[in-house]
């Protein structure tokens, strides 16, 4: 480099909200070292590198810090929408307020990641399959379906997956009703009854769980009166569209597969503090 060269113009590191997870605190400091000290030496690939670094962390969500500023007092919106000047909030209450804010912050960040992560899982399996299928001079209808991959040595074990969006019509009704016909006059055991109740309650939300009325089609029985419930079933179904699933495995110690979790209820917790 001599010293008619002009130097290298880099965006700067945006602000990266207190909540964000650790690793994108540190792309953000690594970010600004290299421009602050290497930013002639940054070029071709390296500067791209930086500048795709720079452009997630000015992607990250921002939650708002919940203050404003009104004839120049400072306020606090309270929960039932009403501003509350900041002096008269109370020092505890800005402590949670605080500590909630940056876990939410936390979690957008996070969700947001998923999201990036799922999508990129997705190409990454559409390019596998159009890879193939050129292989063998054949070409994709369509790429969705059931289909696992796996490492070479068997380590791990990626599975993909298509179903349907199931939802109903008015006609469900139609068919709830034959089916509470068909509870009340027919000699079936009671176990079966039991399953037929349990599949037409409603969950948490107030919804039918489609799942399970479409579970009862695997009980092949042969009164009339069940075989219209079940048509009454089918004509009332539509399909509202199509979600796709991906599931990661690793091979435990025993053989088996075991699902690397991507979700809070099964992650594993920090460690409890020994004198707790």
């Amino acid at each position: 480099m001599t010293d008619q060269t002009p130097p290298l113009e880099l965006p700067e590191v945006p602000p990266v909200p207190a909540g964000a997870p650790t690793l994108a605190q540190h792309c953000a400091a690594l970010a600004a070292i290299l421009r602050d000290h290497c930013h002639c030496e940054l070029a071709g690939p390296q500067e791209a590198a930086y500048r795709a670094a720079i452009a997630a962390l000015a992607a990250l969500p921002a939650l708002p810090d919940g203050s404003r500023e009104l004839a120049g007092v400072e306020y606090l919106l309270d929960g039932d929408g009403r501003l509350v000047p900041l002096s008269l909030v109370k020092a505890s209450d800005l402590l949670i307020d605080g500590a909630a804010r940056r876990i939410a912050q936390g979690a957008l960040s996070v969700a947001q990641t998923l999201d990036r992560y799922k999508q990129m899982c997705f190409a990454e399996a559409q390019q596998l399959l159009a890879a193939l299928a050129a292989d063998h001079r054949v070409e994709l209808t369509s790429r969705r379906g059931n289909y696992a991959i796996t490492t070479y040595d068997g380590a791990f074990k990626v599975e993909f997956s298509s179903a349907d969006r199931i939802s109903f019509g008015p006609g469900i009704e139609i068919a709830r009703a034959a089916f509470a016909n068909w509870l009340a006059e027919a000699e079936a055991s009671p176990e079966i009854k039991a399953i037929v109740s349990a599949a037409w309650q409603l969950d948490q939300a107030g919804r039918l769980r489609a799942h399970e009325i479409m579970r009862l089609a695997r009980y092949d029985l042969t009164d009339p009166k069940w075989q219209a419930a079940m048509a009454a079933v089918r004509e009332a179904m539509q399909v509202s569209g199509t979600k796709d699933y991906m599931r990661v495995y690793r091979r435990d110690e025993d053989g088996g597969w075991r699902q690397i979790t991507l979700d809070f209820a099964n992650a594993r917790s920090a460690p409890r503090d020994s004198a707790a």
